[in-house]
């Protein structure tokens, strides 16, 4: 889905080392990887959102962390999240995305996807189709009478 989403845009790749690496994905190694891919003198920008970045400080390595990257926080509107932030947690540095952005969440979505709702323009066309097509996010018994009914 992923691909999807970026599929046509210059700027945009897929990255599998999350995929290709066992044992669980945590920030600290994706960021060790993908460093190593590109070199050390290549800038890298952790984008995030306001929730992520408000539990920074429990995440594996944070202080190495940032050192390692810019952490963008993209915030939701009318959020404040650097200056709700203690003085010593991690994410006080952040580089603060304000700007014209779209009020959802991934679980709002998700929520909505599984009672059969529309999600508009919030998720790209293809993403959109690939979902209803492959039945993702819907209660199975919706599912078996989907299939059913055509």
């Amino acid at each position: 889905m992923v691909e999807l989403a970026v599929h046509g845009l210059d700027w945009a790749e897929v990255s599998m080392v999350d995929m290709d690496r066992p044992g669980p994905a945590y920030s600290i190694d994706t960021v060790a990887d993908i460093r190593r891919q590109y070199g050390s003198s290549a800038e890298l920008y952790l984008i995030i959102g306001a929730d992520a970045l408000k539990s920074l400080s429990r995440w594996k390595d944070p202080e190495k962390l940032i050192k390692d990257v810019k952490i963008v926080c993209v915030g939701r509107p009318g959020a404040r999240v650097l200056e709700s932030l203690p003085p010593d947690h991690p994410g006080r540095g952040a580089i603060f995305v304000e700007g014209p952005m779209i009020d959802v969440s991934g679980t709002d979505l998700r929520v909505r996807l599984a009672k059969g709702q529309p999600v508009g323009e919030e998720l790209p066309l293809a993403v959109a189709d690939y979902i209803r097509k492959h039945h993702l996010y819907r209660r199975q018994s919706d599912v078996g009478r989907t299939r059913r009914n055509g």
